[in-house]
């Protein structure tokens, strides 16, 4: 099945027929969308909120009733396979969604209130993002933001900008005050960095990954696009073209899935045996100026048909000016966009792009 497909024209009638549904609670995240998106969930290691799951469950099986009191915490490890202290994370999960109860000189006893029952509402979402890529890229044509008011229309929608420096400390704050609520909140993390995305991990709140799984970040969902279909289709674009040099254009914030395109991009030249000495990558912020002097040496090389490939819209919009500048032909220079966060205020992509198509 393909999922994605080469544009040559700009079609609004995209935007109009996307739909995005999102069901955020303890459990899941899912998208229910009517374009192509890889939705994974990565089970290497067990996370806070299944250890909660697998601990309510062994409370259910002992007996215990509404009103029961908790084992001790220590009885609880042993017989979960984990640390005291991590059985203690679990029991806070639960006394959180309410299927614990902390009682004044009783201790912890069971409530009738089942831990998907606790899980059933949000009070808030948080999108956590970059605010130069909400700025210059939008958040999947908005889109997201849009599928969370439909299908959680309780929830409160906030925006929690990743900062350039003191993330760690930042998020720390985030999580902490997510914690204190009495309700349960959940995050939406977007093309969010390592250390986002573990502290978010390891807190057990609900929690989602729009974009890919940094290293030795598991256990939580991921929805992303097939990077390497967008690399199958971007080299043989471009070799239809009659390219054989090429030059991978990435935004400064190179993100995982950057590298899983390129992984697949390389694998597809040296199939062909393009070598590396053929292949430019460089990393770019989205400024016009700062594309038109990085690319002035490869332009200027008028030997051999040159592919450029833009990982996003601004770059694209920069690659367009420096071919201005320099008055090449365009059978010199082939460009294609492989960004899928066009949005509907965009104006037509100067070049072909790389668009999601309805799946069957």
């Amino acid at each position: 099945m393909t999922n994605l497909i080469l544009c040559y024209d700009y079609c609004d009638t995209f935007h109009k027929d996307v739909r995005l549904i999102f069901q955020l609670n303890l459990f899941s995240f899912c998208l229910i969308r009517n374009i192509g998106l890889l939705v994974t969930m990565e089970m290497k290691s067990e996370s806070l909120l299944d250890l909660a799951i697998r601990l309510e469950a062994q409370l259910r099986r002992s007996g215990a009733t509404s009103g029961n009191r908790c084992p001790p915490t220590a009885e609880l490890a042993r017989g979960l396979r984990v640390s005291t202290r991590t059985a203690n994370n679990a029991l806070r999960i639960l006394v959180k969604r309410g299927v614990l109860m902390r009682r004044q000189r009783v201790g912890t006893v069971l409530t009738e209130r089942t831990l998907a029952e606790g899980a059933s509402k949000l009070q808030r979402v948080h999108l956590m993002v970059h605010a130069d890529f909400l700025r210059t890229e939008g958040l999947l044509a908005d889109d997201v933001v849009i599928g969370l008011q439909e299908s959680l229309p309780g929830a409160q929608l906030r925006y929690d900008f990743i900062p350039a420096a003191n993330v760690t400390e930042s998020v720390k704050r985030i999580v902490a005050e997510a914690l204190r609520q009495p309700e349960p909140e959940g995050f939406v993390m977007v093309r969010a960095p390592l250390e986002v995305q573990r502290l978010i991990q390891t807190s057990g709140l609900p929690a989602v990954v729009y974009g890919h799984l940094q290293p030795s970040v598991t256990g939580l969902p991921q929805i992303d696009w097939d990077h390497r279909q967008m690399a199958d289709l971007a080299v043989e674009h471009l070799l239809q073209k009659g390219c054989r040099r090429f030059a991978v254009l990435l935004r400064r914030d190179f993100g995982a899935g950057d590298a899983v395109f390129l992984d697949r991009f390389q694998e597809k030249l040296a199939d062909v045996n393009v070598g590396l000495k053929d292949l430019t990558v460089r990393g770019l912020p989205h400024d016009v100026e700062a594309v038109v002097q990085a690319l002035k040496p490869l332009i200027g090389d008028a030997s051999r048909p040159l592919g450029i490939i833009c990982r996003s819209r601004p770059l694209a919009d920069g690659v367009q000016r420096a071919i201005e500048a320099a008055k090449m032909a365009a059978l010199h220079v082939e460009v294609v966009i492989t960004s899928v966060y066009l949005r509907a205020r965009d104006t037509a992509p100067p070049f072909p792009f790389i668009q999601p198509v309805p799946s069957p």
